[in-house]
């Protein structure tokens, strides 16, 4: 990667095994209107079951009213797929709430569609966007998470975040338990 393409915040980020590649304006708001599959030129398709939980239409409206901040929100989770017409396949999506705060925080959420659960591509994903965070000024990682999700408790305790607090989540309108841990993240598995 060049010098150029380091600091091109809008860069695919490379992590092991996938890349998070930012979903394009146009096929975000694809995705807001979507009753179907929607197509990603140059990448592959997203599926009916991805682009219904894809916040699209949110993170539009966030991004029209501050542009600066559309390299921090939906980017999608890709890997190698040898039968695809693309040579890559959309496995999911990912991405932060917002770009640091004033104390250096960086919320991510994930979606990983069904059939590809449970390969560790949601760890890996939030891993690398959180390292990728860490290179852009980030300090502190978080997720939070319904706490009768056991998958992505254990994502986080994978990547080493520990609960702090529980908070109302007033969009989804649940209650959330906080999980952090200062960056960059360790590692190990």
């Amino acid at each position: 990667m060049t010098d150029a393409a380091a600091d091109d915040l809008t860069a695919p980020i490379e992590g092991t095994g996938l890349r998070l590649v930012l979903v394009p304006a146009a096929v975000l708001l694809a995705a807001s209107e979507a009753e179907g599959p929607v197509d990603w030129p140059g990448v592959g398709t997203i599926s009916e079951e991805l682009a219904v939980a894809m916040p699209a239409a949110m993170r539009i409206r966030q991004a029209e009213a501050d542009p600066s901040v559309a390299a921090w929100l939906i980017r999608g989770i890709v890997v190698d797929d040898a039968a695809s017409p693309t040579g890559l396949r959309v496995v999911g999506h990912l991405g932060g709430h917002d770009r640091p705060d004033g104390d250096g925080m960086v919320e991510v959420g994930y979606t990983v569609a069904a059939a590809d659960r449970g390969r560790g591509l949601a760890t890996e994903g939030a891993r690398t966007w959180f390292a990728w965070a860490h290179r852009h000024g980030a300090t502190t990682a978080r997720l939070s998470i319904v706490p009768t999700n056991a998958p992505s408790i254990a994502i986080a305790a994978r990547l080493g975040l520990k609960p702090t607090e529980r908070v109302w989540d007033d969009d989804d309108q649940v209650w959330e338990q906080v999980f952090e841990a200062a960056l960059p993240l360790d590692h190990a598995p």
